[in-house]
């Protein structure tokens, strides 16, 4: 395994939070030449246990008794997290490379929220993590889909969060299935977030720009039955995401765990 560096790119101009051209992207400057991501780029068609590795979030929740584990699995060329019954649940998939300097990731998202859930939350998720600090200092920007209470309609919702202090950014409104993408965009201290959503003509949607972390991150997708606000929940039903295609687009340099981790 390796540290790898320098390239070719991909550019981006946007309308101001509008709609964005799907064949445009962020002027990111220097990157890996496209073919260095191949090894990286994952349709799930197996759990690449080199590339991934499947952790339960730091969370308050962990200490209560009802906390649960979401199962993480691959079929069909999907991956597929599902939440657990009878409790708090949740799950990660934490990539074990980290990003460096500029770049452009993206992956497909498709679900279905349940209507009738109102004794749990219903959220899918793709973030990336700054893994320079302790974890309770971490530094993630964040696109989350959610079902949640006090709305139970659903919403996407962004934000950069740092030691748990949220700076949030702009939410719009979902409908109660999913079929589409989240991308996220990082330019010097910017971090960029957009959504594609399948029943909006395909267009990549401007959510968030913000400035934040320019260290290196990690990158991964969640899904959990709660937020942060829910103190009591039944979930006497699973939620499931299937996730597809994470891609990384452009990217100054990936380091691998050995470089890491001496």
């Amino acid at each position: 395994m390796k540290k790898l560096a320098l390239g070719v790119i991909v550019i981006f101009t946007a309308f101001t939070l509008g709609c964005i051209d799907e064949n445009v992207v962020w002027t990111l400057g220097k990157s890996l030449p496209q073919g260095e991501f191949a090894i990286y780029n994952d349709s799930f068609n197996t759990l690449k246990d080199d590339m991934w590795r499947i952790v339960a979030p730091p969370s308050k929740r962990q200490i209560y008794d009802n906390f649960w584990l979401a199962e993480t699995k691959v079929e069909n060329g999907n991956l597929i997290m599902e939440t657990e019954t009878g409790g708090f649940s949740e799950g990660r998939l934490v990539s074990k490379f980290v990003l460096w300097g500029d770049f452009d990731i993206q992956i497909d998202v498709h679900f279905e929220f349940d209507k009738r859930s109102d004794d749990m939350d219903q959220v899918v998720g793709f973030l990336i993590n700054d893994v320079t600090k302790q974890i309770e200092k971490r530094e993630s920007v964040f696109i989350s889909l959610c079902n949640a209470k006090p709305l139970f309609y659903p919403y996407v919702a962004t934000g950069r969060d740092v030691g748990g202090e949220i700076t949030p950014g702009k939410n719009i409104s979902l409908g109660y299935v999913f079929d589409g993408s989240l991308r996220i965009l990082r330019k010097g201290n910017n971090t960029r977030l957009l959504i594609k959503n399948a029943a909006n003509n395909n267009w990549w949607n401007e959510l968030f720009t913000v400035a934040a972390t320019h260290k290196n991150v990690s990158v991964a997708v969640y899904v959990k039955n709660y937020v942060v606000n829910r103190t009591e929940i039944k979930a006497e039903k699973t939620f499931t995401a299937n996730f597809d295609n994470f891609k990384i687009n452009a990217a100054r340099m990936i380091i691998e765990p050995d470089v890491l981790t001496p």
